[in-house]
Order: C-alpha cells, then structure tokens, then sequence
C-alpha cells in the first residue's frame, strides 16, 4: 500500500524497532486509505513507551509532542498536519456516558474491540505487513454499513449516536439494522442525558464543518436526539438558515452560536460570553425586526441597531439580505461623533454660552446631537451649539 512509503510510517517503524515495540495503522485514517481516499494524518498505535516514542518521533518530524497521560495517548502537531498516537489499551466506563478508564495491554485485537464501529475497529501491522481485523471492517466498509461491535455501545459512549450518523451521511453508508434499532432504543432510554454538554457541543461542531451537514443535522431531528437533549428539533427552514450562515463563509463560533439560538439553549454557563450576547441579541432581533424593515431615518435605523454586536449583526445580514443596505449604513454612521464633547461643554457652561445644562444630562444631550449629525442636519460645530441651546429651552 502506498502509505508504507510515507516519510511518518517510514520514520515511524525505524523508531518502534529500535524501542522494541509493535506498531499499527488504526482509526479514520485507515479507513479513509481503504476508501481511497486522500490521507495526510496517521493515527498509530503501539504496545508502549508512547511518550518516548512520540517524542522521538516529534523530533524526527521537527514537530511538538503533546503528551495526554490519563489516557495513554499523545498528538505531533508539524507542517499543519498531525499524528495521533496510542499506546495499545482497555476501556473501562464506571457508569453510562462516563469517560473511560483506560489500562495499558499488549494485544491489537482486545484494543480494536473497545473502538466505536467496525469501520474503524480494523489495523495494518506495519512490522508484519498484514491486516488484522477482527470483526468485518473491511467487508461493513464494502458493503457500506455502520456497525457498532456490542450492544452496549451506545450506553458506554453516547456521542456514538451522533458519530454513527456523521458517518453514515458523510459516506452515505447505511446504519445496520441492528444498529439502528440499539441506536433508537439508547435514544428513547434517555442515555443522552448522561453525557456533558461540551461533549455533546464537541460533536455538534464536527457535524457543521461537514460538508454533509444538512443531511446530519435532519437525522439528528428525525431521530429525536436533538429533541431529547434540547427539547427542540430543527425544521428543515432552519436548516437551510444554517446553510446560509456557512455559504456566507462566518465564523464557526457564530455558525454554532446560531444553531444554539435555533435550539433555545439557554443554559448559560456553559457558554462563552460572545455566544451569550449573540443568542440575546437573536432574540431581541425578532422583536424589532419589523420597525427596522419600516424604519427610513438613519437615526432611527441607528437606534434600533446599535444594541446589536457586530457578529450578530453579520449573522442577521446572511439571514435577511433586504436589510443588508441598512445595516450597512449604520455600520458607517455608529462612528459618527458630534463636533462638541463632554469637556467642551462644560466649557460652554463656564462661558455662559449655554445654560440650564446639566452633567447628568450630557449623555442625552450628545446622543442627540449624534443623532442629528447621523441624518445630516448638523454640518458644524456652530449648528451644533444652537440645537444644544434649542433643546436646553424645550426640555
């Protein structure tokens, strides 16, 4: 195969029998090789010494070296690629949803029995140049199914639920029959309810940077996993909403903080303030959304916007072209300041050239010569001081 003569495999066997060890090919990448498709990234597996091995490695590959302990397991991070590497291991979870205990073995195959479908349960021996699968990969990959490899493979790890349907949509594969009715039956006995929001978060990102998404994320809403976490499914208009956001070519962050809008999520501690202040202003839009339509002053069309953070407001001009030119005027006008400031005016005061004028009353006073200036009816600093005069005498 020719990912044998990659520069990483070849320097990666040289290391391992120089340290004695047993190394595979696993995961997604190996998958992808039998899929053919293209692969830059490896996942790798070894019978021990990882972080020996991956710092060896790292050094070889003038990358970084990211060592994770608890779990055995560590990532080379060189030239915008990577190398995911494990040692070969056991997972233990103590209860549904929980993160794995994991414990250092020596066989490939008990390692290949913990990983999530046979899709990915399979590895090539880079030492003895063989296949070694265990429980069909090779023929659910030809057949084009998603098989989960025992029947608590949902409970144990519920983001599988999600995982199956990424992989059954990117590839468009079928979940097997069985599958799909453990699938169902982990979903209806609520088993997502163990699991993080930030794991459940994590997934959801991965589903927005496929190019499949639409497909996943109505899976997701036919099959009640969105409902049963967030009480809310997505109709195929919001769908299509989502879509929108990610022709535009926005930011993730403000792709998923839309989805979390759609989903009334509301749980805010889990959140990072951006993604607190875009949800509220979504849902302040859809109360003012008809004023702004009808709305023709500038400064009005100020007043109605200016609330708004700049990624909402990029977020609202995806989703409702029509407003684009008014949002876009704003843009320009909320810069705008008057002639006269606060120190200035208090000068005025000292002067005597303005009267019956408080300090507690600058701020009004400044937004409403802002205000003016936005629609063009105060050109310079002497209109400006007769509109502050005209106001001090009506107010």
């Amino acid at each position: 195969m020719d990912f044998k003569s990659s520069p990483v495999i070849v320097k990666a066997v040289e290391i391992a029998k120089k340290l004695d060890l047993r190394i595979f090919l696993v995961g997604g990448p190996l998958r992808d090789i039998f899929l053919k498709k293209n692969v830059l990234d490896f996942d790798l597996a070894v019978s021990g010494k990882v972080k020996e091995f991956g710092e060896k490695l790292a050094q070889e590959l003038k990358g970084k070296f990211i060592y994770h302990p608890q779990f055995l397991t560590g990532k080379i991070v060189y030239d915008d690629q990577y190398v995911d590497i494990a040692q070969l291991r056991d997972e233990i979870y103590e209860r549904p949803g929980a993160l794995p205990k994991v414990k250092p073995i020596s066989d490939i195959e008990t390692d290949l029995k913990r990983r999530d479908f046979t899709i990915n349960a399979f590895a090539y021996d880079l030492l003895a140049n063989k296949i070694i699968d265990p429980f069909g990969g090779i023929k659910d990959l030809k057949e084009k199914k998603i098989r989960i490899l025992h029947e608590k493979s949902f409970f144990d790890d519920p983001t599988r639920i999600f995982r199956a349907i990424r992989f059954a949509e990117r590839f468009r594969f079928q979940i097997e029959k069985q599958t799909l009715i453990l699938l169902k039956k982990a979903i209806k006995e609520s088993c997502l309810k163990t699991i993080s929001y930030q794991r459940i978060f994590h997934e959801l990102n991965l589903i927005l940077k496929e190019k499949n998404f639409k497909e996943m994320l109505y899976q997701l809403s036919r099959l009640g996993v969105l409902k049963k976490i967030f009480n809310k499914s997505l109709s195929l208009k919001e769908i299509s909403q989502l879509a929108k956001l990610k022709k535009a070519k926005l930011a993730e962050e403000l792709i998923f903080a839309y989805l979390l809008f759609l989903l009334n999520f509301k749980e805010k501690s889990f959140l990072k303030k951006e993604t607190i202040k875009i949800i509220e202003d979504l849902n302040a839009f859809k109360k003012i959304k008809r004023k702004l339509l009808k709305a023709q002053r500038p400064s009005r069309i100020y007043l109605l916007l200016s609330p708004f953070s700049l990624n909402s407001l990029n977020i609202i001009t995806a989703l409702a072209p029509s407003l684009k030119k008014k949002i876009k005027n704003y843009q320009k006008s909320k810069d705008q300041k008057p002639f006269i400031n606060g120190n200035q005016l208090k000068e005025l005061i000292k002067k005597g050239m303005i009267k019956n004028l408080r300090e507690k009353d600058f701020y009004k006073i400044l937004l409403y010569l802002k205000l003016k200036k936005i629609d063009g009816k105060l050109k310079n600093k002497e209109d400006e001081l007769k509109a502050i005069i005209k106001w001090t005498q009506e107010h």
